[in-house]
């Protein structure tokens, strides 16, 4: 894990008080992260929704995805806070990240293992370790973070019913095309970047295509 740590930040930027940190995360609220592990002689790297509880971190994960697998045989990890969507989108889609984006990245142990399970997903214990890098210049939030992840949170779903099809009766079809179609429309009156619409629209185009292959048919949004 030094290894990994080491390509991200350099190792003087390490802080071991986490009073601050904790005291200004709101108990009892989910964040969207970026998680870092380590895969053979690689990072990987895709997003994970973390529950702060009383200074520690909860996330439930699936037990049929390779990020499971990883969790389960790895003691720590990297956490990426950020709100810039490209780095969401790029380790969603491709399992990369360039860590200069991230506002705070912070080393958590991860324990407890298949401590709590609901609907198939196994909850871990992320503890807080060490702040690896924390940038103090302010980012506001932009509603486009949260229209976005909902994009990619339906590309995960619909790809994980194509590897696991019988899966796919629990998809309700009608919100799957409701939340395409509103999360575009927030993107869309939110930004003029190109790069942004145009990376919306390719990931859209994407989850009509997969949920057509499962038959939930929704309208193609240009």
């Amino acid at each position: 894990m030094t290894l990994l740590i080491a390509s991200c930040i350099s190792s003087q930027n390490i802080v071991h008080d986490l009073s601050e940190l904790t005291r200004d995360l709101l108990n009892d609220t989910y964040f969207e992260t970026i998680v870092l592990l380590k895969d053979g002689e690689t990072v990987y790297a895709t997003p994970l929704g973390v529950k702060v509880e009383n200074g520690l971190f909860k996330a439930r994960v699936f037990p049929d995805t390779k990020l499971y697998s990883l969790i389960l045989n790895t003691p720590l990890a990297l956490l990426c806070f950020t709100l810039d969507p490209l780095t969401f989108y790029l380790a969603t889609i491709e399992h990369t990240i360039d860590c200069s984006k991230c506002n705070l990245l912070l080393l958590v142990e991860i324990t407890d293992r298949k401590s709590y399970c609901s609907c198939s997903a196994v909850q871990f214990t992320l503890n807080p370790v060490a702040i690896v890098n924390l940038q103090y210049r302010p980012q506001p939030y932009t509603r486009i973070l949260g229209c976005f992840i909902e994009l990619l949170v339906l590309y995960s779903r619909a790809k994980h019913f194509i590897v696991y099809p019988l899966k796919a009766t629990s998809m309700n079809c009608e919100s799957f095309c409701r939340t395409i179609r509103t999360s575009l429309d927030c993107i869309e009156h939110a930004t003029q970047n190109t790069t942004l619409l145009s990376m919306a629209k390719r990931l859209t185009e994407n989850i009509i295509k997969q949920l057509y292959i499962l038959g939930c048919y929704c309208d193609s949004y240009h």
